[in-house]
């Protein structure tokens, strides 16, 4: 009776762990997603890898791999259109040391065409090897690819579940 309790007690811990380091529940920050999400949606994402992903699909990853130049100069609109980690909510930490995880819709993948400008590239262009751009369903309230530019895979956590 004692091993069993204790095999059932390893595998529910397992389970567990499987699932923490597989999905990950994030909040959505501001309006960008509008009308998929909405601000305080909560969204389940699947770790994934990046280049599994393929366009239109919904995306959460960290934050844009700007110079430090340019991220402050679009450091407000971040603030405003993000999504937290719930196990790490915003005012548990100074914005400086906030890991700014964002959520957006791949708009293209490696090898396929720009549907709109990306900072250095224009329209048509192919998205380089090992990046993606992306884009907000709400463009006007969204900050994504079109100002700071491509995400690279590395940047990646996981693809959202659409639901």
């Amino acid at each position: 009776m004692i091993a069993a309790t204790a095999v059932l007690v390893l595998l529910l811990a397992a389970a567990l762990v499987w699932v923490r380091r597989t999905w990950l529940r994030v909040t959505v920050v501001g309006p960008s997603m509008l009308p998929t999400y909405r601000p305080d949606d909560q969204v389940l994402t699947r770790k994934v890898r990046a280049g599994r992903i393929r366009a239109g699909e919904v995306v959460v990853f960290e934050g844009p791999a700007a110079d430090e130049e340019h991220a402050a100069t679009l450091l407000d609109q971040f603030v405003r259109d993000y999504a937290v980690v719930e196990r790490r909510p915003l005012a548990a930490a100074p914005p400086e040391r906030v890991r700014r995880r964002m959520i957006k819709r791949v708009a293209a993948v490696p090898g396929e065409r720009l549907p709109f400008d990306v900072p250095g590239h224009p329209a048509g262009s192919i998205v380089p090897a090992g990046h993606l751009a992306v884009a907000g369903d709400n463009a006007a309230a969204s900050v994504d690819s079109r100002q700071y530019g491509f995400i690279s895979f590395d940047q990646v956590v996981g693809r959202a579940k659409v639901s």
